[in-house]
C-alpha cells in the first residue's frame, strides 16, 4: 500500500494551513482525506478569519502504461467537502 502526503498551495498563500493523505488500494484505487484550519483575529476591531473543515475522495485510476506510477494520470472519483466559515 501507497500513502502520499499533501497540501493544497492555493490555501497555503490564503493563510489557511491544510495538509492531507491519500492512500492507494488494490490496482486503480485511492482514497484522499485533507484538513485545514485558520483561526485568524484581530482584536482591536474584532475581526476573525475562521475557516476550518475537510475534504474525503475516492478515486478509480486510469493509467495509460504498464508500470506507470500510482496516483498519477488521469482519474474520476467521489468528492465530499464540509467547511465552517466565518
Amino acid at each position: 500500500m501507497k500513502f502520499a502526503v499533501k497540501s493544497n498551495l492555493l490555501y497555503d498563500a490564503a493563510l489557511t494551513p491544510n495538509l492531507g493523505i491519500e492512500a492507494e488500494f488494490g490496482d486503480c484505487w485511492s482514497v484522499s482525506a485533507d484538513w485545514m484550519c485558520a483561526w485568524w483575529g484581530k482584536r482591536n476591531v474584532h475581526r476573525f478569519w475562521r475557516v476550518y473543515g475537510g475534504e474525503l475522495e475516492l478515486r478509480r485510476w486510469w493509467h495509460s502504461q504498464a508500470g506507470e506510477m500510482s496516483l498519477t494520470g488521469h482519474h474520476a472519483g467521489v468528492y465530499c467537502q464540509m467547511l465552517t466559515y466565518d
